[in-house]
């Protein structure tokens, strides 16, 4: 039987491309009350982070599942590893994608090839996905 705990969590982007307006970050990107207790996590399982399914996101593949290595239980994750550290590394991820680690081949190619393209579905995409109220 697989325990994972549902978490939701709202992640800005660091560079200021998504004003958290009441989110996890303060305006000059710094974290705010971002959770720095030991992991919740009691099982070996990692949790599964996922955005809505069509995300647009060269490390977030079509189902809205994100590739990152901590959350791998084949690569990188332990579960000593903290909510906070997850945020942070899926916050890093959002500004900063990995090239060696492409979960979806169009926002990967714009991103490789076509930077200005790839900016402007980002920019489009973040309009459709406003910070709660």
């Amino acid at each position: 039987m697989s325990m994972r705990t549902p978490w939701k969590h709202l992640l800005a982007s660091l560079s200021g491309n998504a004003p958290p307006q009441g989110g996890g970050l303060k305006r000059d990107g710094r974290a705010r009350s971002l959770p720095t207790s030991p992991s919740p996590f009691s099982s070996l399982l990692s949790p599964q982070v996922k955005f809505p399914a069509g995300f647009f996101h060269p490390n977030v593949y079509p189902s809205g599942t994100v590739c990152l290595s901590i959350l791998n239980e084949e690569e990188g994750w332990r579960p000593s590893i903290t909510v906070r550290s997850i945020l942070l590394g899926i916050q890093d991820l959002l500004d900063t994608p990995n090239e060696g680690s492409p979960a979806q081949s169009d926002a990967y190619v714009l991103f490789t090839q076509q930077l200005t393209e790839y900016r402007r579905r980002v920019r489009a995409q973040a309009g459709r996905y406003p910070p709660p109220s």
